[in-house]
């Protein structure tokens, strides 16, 4: 379906596809589209634009600190990485549960998928981590 509700085709079961993926989709809408949500409480594979799959800001639980001792209440500045080929991008990281953190990009980062591991790095060390919601 497409971010309005309108159902372009059928999938392949949702095992099949991931946030960003263009490849793969078999659908014909005359411009590049790419799978910018899956939910699967309702079995849907949502389609859009590619300015559909940028981010400014991700939430994670499953918090492990490593070079840090948590963060303490006090926001902090490091480098984020959403996914093992992903270069890493700038961000503010601020605790907002017990187990869970939002990270705040300064600029948009693309395909940030639930369920993948988001890595924080405070210059050349592994402050944490957590897996993105």
């Amino acid at each position: 379906m497409d971010l309005r509700g309108n159902i372009l085709g059928r999938h392949k079961g949702i095992s099949h596809y991931t946030i960003g993926q263009r490849k793969g989709l078999n659908l014909s809408l005359g411009r590049p589209v790419f799978v910018v949500e899956i939910r699967p409480e309702t079995n849907e594979v949502v389609i859009g634009d590619s300015q559909d799959v940028f981010t400014n800001v991700l939430r994670c639980s499953k918090l492990n600190w490593m070079a840090i001792d948590g963060l303490r209440g006090k926001p902090m500045e490091v480098i984020a990485k959403i996914r093992y080929s992903h270069k890493g991008a700038p961000c503010t990281i601020r605790q907002i549960g017990e187990d869970l953190a939002e990270c705040t990009f300064h600029e948009p980062v693309r395909a940030a998928t639930p369920g993948q591991a988001v890595v924080f790095y405070d210059g050349p060390y592994v402050a944490g981590g957590g897996t993105i919601l």
